[in-house]
């Protein structure tokens, strides 16, 4: 069995940010955070089998999704 695979695409948006107290120093104490969405579009898929002939065309591989990302990191 053979497969041709449509392209993956994603785009991928993160926002990040970091709060250092104190003075600089040896060690400096922070707190992070960052906040993403990342969107994937859906995959088609062809499968051929040679030797019996069949081809299966224009298959849904994959759905389009999206992810959200939110991290808050004290140091």
């Amino acid at each position: 069995m053979l497969g041709t695979f449509s392209e993956c695409k994603s785009l991928a948006l993160e926002v990040r940010y970091r709060c250092y107290f104190m003075e600089s120093g040896c060690a400096r104490p922070y707190v992070a955070g960052r906040l993403g969405a990342t969107q994937t579009n859906g995959i088609r898929a062809t499968f051929v089998i040679p030797d019996a002939s069949i081809a299966i065309d224009d298959v849904p591989f994959t759905e389009e999704n999206g992810a959200a990302v939110q991290a808050w990191i004290p140091v």
